[in-house]
């Protein structure tokens, strides 16, 4: 669930107890594969955004 909800794995790893990320990754890694496409087009927009807003001030 916190995976889903987009929370760092850092933070997770931490939050369980676990004594490293590896841990954390080898239990739950898989998860991080279904959220990969919401994240990439969270990172895509993000992306999109930014060039959209630095384009007027590139252009003379």
């Amino acid at each position: 669930m916190l995976i889903h909800e987009g929370l760092n794995i850092y933070y997770i790893s931490k939050r369980l107890g676990h004594s490293s990320i590896d841990v954390t990754l080898k239990d739950y890694g898989h998860l991080l594969k279904e959220t990969y496409e919401q994240d990439n087009k969270k990172a895509l927009k993000l992306i999109e955004n930014l060039w959209l807003n630095m384009w007027p001030k590139l252009s003379l």
